[in-house]
């Protein structure tokens, strides 16, 4: 195992615990940056989670949410729609 892997396992061990005991993955006194909730469903961050720690980062995938986002009104779709369970 690569020291890279043992890294990555604390990291991620790390980030579980915190999530079991605190209901937060990355609480006060963490030595991560903090993960923020979900804000905006135009600009949502996401949690890069590598080796070396966590970061939040924007835009995952642009090209391609543009390309789905783009499609109703292509097709002529409207975009907006009900959501039931």
């Amino acid at each position: 195992m690569s020291l890279e892997d043992e890294q990555m396992i604390d990291t991620m061990t790390t980030l579980w615990t915190n999530f079991a005991i605190y209901g937060n993955p990355t609480p006060e006194n963490s030595e991560f940056e903090t993960w923020n909730s979900v804000s905006s469903c135009t600009s949502p961050e996401y949690a890069q989670i590598t080796h070396e720690g966590l970061k939040m980062v924007k835009d995952l995938l642009n090209e391609r949410t543009e390309f789905w986002s783009k499609l109703p009104h292509k097709a002529r779709i409207p975009s907006s729609f009900k959501e039931e369970l």
